[in-house]
Parts: structure tokens; sequence; C-alpha cells
């Protein structure tokens, strides 16, 4: 229980492919100490339950979110035929779901490159 005049830390939903979950779970280990942290694969999702729905129920109980969005999907432009790798579909949406609640000013979704040069230098 919290004494009085305790804050309670802020809560941050960590979202990502299946393939970047090793990205998510580093972020989750540099900021638990500060906040609490729920990743979308640590038991976050309810058996039997829609997933856009949980999505949708659960982002009420957060502050924050981030999405980490890996090179994990293959795409093709037909505009121009050009290929190169972006993260998942279910990423991106997941993002716009949690901005459109939480706000785009409380919800991240950093440079893969960046992140992983953060994270290296930050001992990870």
């Amino acid at each position: 229980m919290k004494k009085a005049g305790e804050r309670m830390k802020p809560r941050i939903f960590i979202g990502s492919s299946k393939e970047s979950v090793k990205i998510a779970e580093k972020v989750k280990s540099l900021l638990d100490g500060e906040y609490v942290c729920q990743l979308w694969c640590d038991n976050f999702f309810d058996l039997g339950q829609c997933t856009y729905h949980e999505l949708l129920k659960k982002s009420l109980s957060f502050d924050y979110a981030i999405f980490i969005g890996g090179k994990d999907d293959y795409v093709r432009r037909e505009s121009d035929r050009t290929h190169k790798y972006a993260a998942r579909d279910n990423v991106y949406l997941e993002f716009g779901l949690y901005a459109g609640i939480l706000t785009y000013a409380r919800c991240f979704f950093p440079n893969s490159r960046r992140l992983s040069n953060s994270i290296r230098s930050a001992g990870g």
C-alpha cells in the first residue's frame, strides 16, 4: 500500500512484433525502475477474448505506450515496384490505436537504428 503523498509509478504498455520481442524486453528492463512496464507478450491478453477489444479496453490503464517496429516484413510498393523491410502492420495499427486514446504525445515509436544504438550504449 502506498504511503500518503507517495506517487504511483506511471504505467507503460510496450508493444512489438514477435520477432522484435527481445528489443521490447530490453526496453522494459531499462525502464522498470521508474515505471511499471507491461509487455504485450506477458499475459496481457485474456484467453478467448478479441485481441482488438482487449487492446482497446486495457489501453485506458496506461499512461504511456512504446511500440517497437523491427524490420520484420519484406514489402513491395506497387507504384514504383521497390522493396523494403518494414515493421508489421499490426504494430502500426496498435500505435495508432493507443495514440488516439492516450494522445500522440504519450505514445512512442522509436527509430529502430537509434533504439539499437541507445540500448548498446546503455549496456545492452
